[in-house]
């Protein structure tokens, strides 16, 4: 026990001894630091304050170790908070810490503190106190002050001159967010330096995203896209280029660009300008106008009629399948040869009668098939003015042997009346059947169906009816009351009185076929183009007991038409201004298309003018150009596929013509020639002049050469005169040039 207690003895005088020799070297170290070093034990009192708090607070060391409450009354007041939250921090938490405060010296002045901080613990881990370490930051505070007034007067100034920038910069941003146009500035390199909001909506990406992209990554085709800026930088501008832009989501926008350089201060190019016009609209009314065309001509090819097109000079311009399969192709015939193999048109031609009293005429016939048909003709004219007819015709052959079956029938009629009468109860089973089946039909059809009884009233009207013009279902509608109530123009703009009615004209016994008018609709409060047409309804004593009238609202066809025949119009014009015309053929059908100014150039007439076949053009070639322009069409390849030749085109009355050709080929998959398109203008006037150019030049040439040689004769002939006179011994007559002096 003894020698534990001795060896125990022992080992807290080295502890002590240890502990007396770390605090010596801690003091040596702390009293010659430039911070103010202290020791605080647990209780708040201080152990140790190092000399430099002299230096920083003004005080003696002894001050701090006699009062413990000094450290915090040198506090300045308004960060005392801070400081108590700190020594809170110091004994709860027991961690390092930093903070930052005021002090106020005994002589009034302020300094900055820096403290620094840590718990002091022994090698038990017991708590000791806090060890911390006060650093003066005073000028490095007032430096810092002088830094952010700095900055703040600096920030001043940029703001005001931003905000001069920004005004300016907000001005021209406006005018081009004004745009509805997707407007976007490009670099040289090709990339995207500015966009405006209506660019953001077209590719679905924010501005952000796209400053900095290559302009052609928002394209279809790319190529297409680089090639059309850098058209505008080498040329200075770009009009009207179709392209395709792809929005983010994936569909497509048709557009029209125009690009413009522009330029800095020095006139040195620094960008282009482009701005984007969207066609989707009018790509979608060319679309509609022609799926209106085929669906026209669809329905046409499935009627159950025959229906034709005939022109002025007794041509088919038109003929659907069902007359087709009747009468075959006319294979451009006249009607007359076509029909019935005459050589001129028949003596009293029951079609040709609509034509001359230009109203519709309706008559019987009985067709080289030996059938029935009942026919209507109806006058109009085309689009380019000529005058057309239309002629349908219904086969009436089984209807004319129903009549005449029912006529046999009717002899015998009283004794198979009890017989029908058990006939008509299934009928009648029947009837009510279709009536469900064509009231369904009728409530799907998107065309206008109006039922009119004898009376004027409208007792049937489709849904497309109704919601059209809100009519009241539950009471039948006057048909001339509801005319007189709307706004309805003749297709020319002209006032449409209300006898001119469709389905008044029908309860009068017309009949009105495709009909059109223009009429305010209540529905969409617009004038809207509608296409009608009306026939009476009549009983089996052939009286009118009702109409019924089918309306088809053809706004969109018709202004799809309008803008097609305006652009087709102001192209015609062109090529005719330009002695020109476009041409494309077939070769699979060896079909060639040709615009019609092609008729004064070439000497056409009829179907000629614009539809030809390749075999028959290649004869109207001169003789002598025929084999060189054959042998140039056969050079083309698909990578050499465009041509420009001249070469001259015999016309029917035996002149001459001289064109000029551009044009272009497309091969198939095989590299076989199947499509030629190009440009033929009228060049006569020039290959004449040129000629006689030639012509005269050569005269010229034989007129200077008759001269020379009359200029030799006479000089010729004044040698031998001075001859004669030297022999005579007189001096020569006459002083020739090349005489030796």
């Amino acid at each position: 026990m003894n020698t534990d207690k001795t060896l125990k003895k022992g080992q807290e005088e080295q502890a002590e001894e240890a502990l007396r020799e770390s605090e010596f070297r801690y003091r040596v170290v702390a009293d010659n630091t430039y911070d103010f070093e202290f020791w605080i034990n647990p209780e708040g009192r201080f152990l140790y304050a190092s000399p430099a708090c002299k230096r920083i607070y003004g005080r003696d060391p002894a001050e701090f170790l006699a009062d413990s409450a000094l450290r915090r009354s040198t506090v300045h007041p308004d960060d005392v908070a801070i400081f108590d939250r700190h020594v809170a921090d110091e004994k709860t938490r027991r961690i390092p810490g930093e903070t930052e405060y005021r002090i106020v010296c005994p002589d009034g002045t302020h300094r900055w503190i820096a403290h620094a901080c840590q718990p002091v613990l022994d090698e038990q881990g017991r708590h000791l106190g806090v060890r911390g370490s006060n650093r003066d930051i005073t000028e490095r505070k007032s430096m810092e002050e002088a830094l952010r007034q700095l900055n703040k007067q600096l920030e001043q100034r940029v703001a005001g001159q931003t905000l001069e920038v920004h005004r300016k910069s907000e001005y021209n941003r406006s005018l081009i967010e004004a745009s509805l146009d997707p407007l976007v500035t490009i670099g040289p390199d090709g990339k995207i330096t500015d966009v405006n909001a209506a660019t953001e909506q077209a590719t679905g990406f924010v501005r952000k995203e796209l400053i900095g992209t290559d302009f052609t990554t928002y394209f279809i085709d790319p190529g297409k896209a680089r090639a059309g800026y850098e058209q505008a930088f080498r040329e200075g501008l770009v009009r009207d280029y179709a392209l395709d832009i792809r929005h983010k989501d994936g569909h497509t926008i048709p557009v029209l660009y125009n690009a413009s350089v522009y330029r800095d201060e020095a006139g040195n190019v620094t960008g282009v300008f482009a701005a984007a016009r969207d066609i989707t609209e009018r790509k979608k009314a060319e679309a509609v106008a022609k799926a209106e065309r085929q669906r026209l001509y669809d329905v046409l090819e499935t009627l159950p009629v025959y229906v034709i097109l005939l022109s002025k000079d007794y041509h088919v311009p038109f003929a659907n399948k069902f007359f087709r399969e009747r009468f075959g192709e006319s294979h451009g015939k006249c009607c007359f040869d076509y029909l019935f193999k005459r050589t001129e048109p028949c003596e009293n031609c029951e079609s040709y009668k609509a034509l001359k009293t230009n109203a519709p005429h309706h008559w019987y016939w009985t067709g080289p098939d030996n059938r029935n048909y009942d026919i209507y003709d109806f006058p109009f004219v085309d689009a380019d003015g000529s005058p057309m007819i239309m002629e349908m015709g219904i086969d009436i052959t089984e209807t004319k042997k129903a009549q005449t079956a029912l006529e046999e029938l009717n002899s015998t009629l009283e004794q198979r009346v009890t017989e029908r009468t058990a006939e008509l109860a299934d009928l009648t089973n029947i009837v009510a059947l279709e009536k469900d089946r064509l009231v369904a039909l009728l409530n799907s059809i998107t065309d206008e169906i109006w039922f009119a009884d004898s009376a004027g009233k409208f007792t049937l009207v489709n849904p497309s009816g109704v919601r059209e013009f809100a009519i009241d279902t539950a009471e039948p509608t006057d048909v001339r009351k509801l005319a007189e109530n709307l706004e309805a123009l003749r297709p020319d703009g002209s006032l449409r009185p209300v006898e001119e009615s469709p389905p008044l004209r029908a309860l009068r016994g017309e009949i009105v076929c495709n009909q059109e008018e223009i009429i305010r609709t209540p529905a969409s409060g617009k004038l809207r183009y509608r296409q009608v047409s009306s026939s009476p309804v009549r009983d089996a004593e052939k009286n009118i007991i009702g109409s019924v009238s089918v309306v088809r609202d053809i706004t969109d066809r018709k202004r799809a038409e309008e803008a097609l025949a305006a652009s087709e119009k102001r192209m015609q014009e062109a090529l005719r201004v330009s002695h020109s015309f476009t041409f494309e053929w077939d070769t699979g059908s060896d079909r060639v298309t040709r615009s019609r100014s092609c008729a004064a150039l070439l000497g056409l007439k009829g179907e000629s003018v614009t539809i030809d076949t390749g075999q028959s053009f290649f004869q109207r070639v001169h003789p002598a150009d025929r084999e060189r322009f054959v042998a140039m069409l056969r050079e083309l390849t698909p990578t050499a596929n465009t041509y420009t030749t001249e070469y001259r085109i015999l016309r029917g009355d035996g002149s001459v013509v001289a064109l000029e050709e551009e044009g272009q080929a497309s091969f198939d998959a095989a590299g076989k020639l199947e499509r030629l398109i190009g440009v033929s203008t009228d060049i006569t006037k020039r290959k004449q002049a040129e000629e006689e150019i030639r012509l005269r030049n050569e005269e010229l040439t034989r007129f200077n050469r008759a001269m020379v040689d009359r200029e030799l004769r006479m000089i010729e002939l004044k040698k031998q005169v001075n001859e004669l006179c030297l022999k005579a011994g007189l001096p020569p007559q006459y002083k020739l040039a090349f005489d030796k002096k």
